[in-house]
């Protein structure tokens, strides 16, 4: 039972991260967008359940699919 409930949530966090990878957008380098563009990057991220990659180096380390999923929407 327990399985099938975790891959029901990787299957939703897939799904997440494809409806929201366009939405980030490329930052063009220009220090006055950083904020905005930060703040949509985390906000897609948020949706996709993709925090915890840039905030726990830890995390990141022992999940490398979802750590290579947030490099590749960023």
């Amino acid at each position: 039972m327990g399985q099938g409930h975790s891959n029901s949530n990787a299957n939703q966090k897939r799904s997440n991260v494809k409806l929201q990878a366009q939405s980030i957008g490329t930052f063009d380098g220009k220090s006055i967008k950083w904020h905005s563009w930060k703040a949509r990057a985390r906000a897609a991220m948020g949706i996709a359940g993709m925090l915890d990659i840039l905030d726990k180096p830890d995390y990141a380390k022992k999940n490398a699919i979802d750590n290579e999923t947030v490099f590749h929407m960023l």
